[in-house]
């Protein structure tokens, strides 16, 4: 199986080695942020996948 990031909005203040994403953000009281992270996984047909579309 094969992970592959596509995009993160906004970007990434770090990226490690082993691809984990790390986001730092500062919010007032009650403000809200929406962080945006699409992926794509490939698999061979005939896994199934629990949790995906």
């Amino acid at each position: 199986m094969k992970v592959k990031q596509e995009s993160a909005e906004p970007q990434p203040a770090e990226q490690t080695e082993l691809n984990l994403l790390d986001w730092e953000l500062t919010l007032a009281a009650g403000e809200r942020q929406v962080v945006r992270f699409d992926f794509t996984v490939e698999h061979p047909q005939g896994m199934s996948l629990v949790g995906l579309p």
